[in-house]
């Protein structure tokens, strides 16, 4: 069973033996197989992504050799042959991304604990940006994003767990790094106003929307929205409803 690993640089092992895959162009292209998840991809989209402008005079041939060192590297039956072009054998591969969206779906309909335990879970799969050596690469950047944008979903939906768990005080921190790290999230910034506000620091979780406010407000032209709104006025009322569920 190859494993690869694309949460970061890409790594790669086969049955726990690491395989090395020095090519560049070779990189990129089991890269792009495995980004496709097992869709068929053809020569020329291949061809396309992973040469670009730098075609060679026979692209076709240089893809099949490409494709040839891949299968000596990682298995002949990892990439398999199909009409007009590749795709990867998902039987024989496993893909930490993959297992990471696998996590997260499953926490959606989970109850508090275990939607946390398995968030930490998905979230420790992250070593880095995914696909690292290519998020310059157009062949990339839709899938780096989407796999970006599902990362912070998670780390919303993680925060809602522990909130629900009563962890508000050890959250304030977390939320703290994390509305510095995206600054326009608003999820964070309300699930930041009620870690603050369950933690007896009503004040800090009016300053909160202020700040948000403010830089909502400079850098997008926007007021806040109804979440951060709505979330403002319970505080400022002491809303029984901001207070953490004991039956959660």
């Amino acid at each position: 069973m190859l494993s690869a690993r694309v949460l970061g640089p890409l790594e790669l092992d086969l049955d726990g033996t690491p395989v090395r895959v020095n090519r560049t162009r070779e990189r990129a292209l089991l890269s792009l197989l495995i980004a496709g998840s097992g869709q068929t991809l053809s020569a020329d989209r291949l061809v396309d992504a992973v040469w670009g402008d730098s075609l060679p005079s026979k692209p076709l041939a240089a893809l099949q050799t490409a494709v040839s060192r891949l299968r000596r590297a990682v298995g002949a039956d990892v990439i398999l042959t199909r009409t007009g072009g590749y795709t990867i054998n998902l039987e024989l591969v496993t893909v930490d991304a993959a297992r990471f969206e696998e996590l997260v779906a499953s926490a959606r309909g989970a109850v508090a604990e275990e939607a946390a335990a398995m968030l930490e879970e998905a979230l420790g799969l992250w070593r880095g940006t995914p696909y690292a050596e290519f998020e310059f690469d157009d062949f990339a950047r839709p899938e780096i994003t989407r796999l970006q944008e599902l990362r912070l979903t998670a780390l919303e939906m993680r925060v809602q767990a522990r909130l629900d768990l009563g962890h508000h005080e050890e959250l304030v921190p977390d939320l703290q790094a994390l509305v510095t790290t995206y600054p326009l999230d608003e999820t964070l910034w309300a699930q930041l106003m009620v870690a603050l506000y369950r933690s007896g620091r009503q004040a800090d979780a009016l300053a909160a929307y202020r700040t948000v406010r403010t830089i909502l407000v400079e850098q997008l032209g926007l007021e806040p929205g109804p979440l951060l709104r709505r979330t403002e006025e319970q505080i400022l009322t002491q809303d029984p409803a901001l207070e953490r569920d004991p039956g959660v």
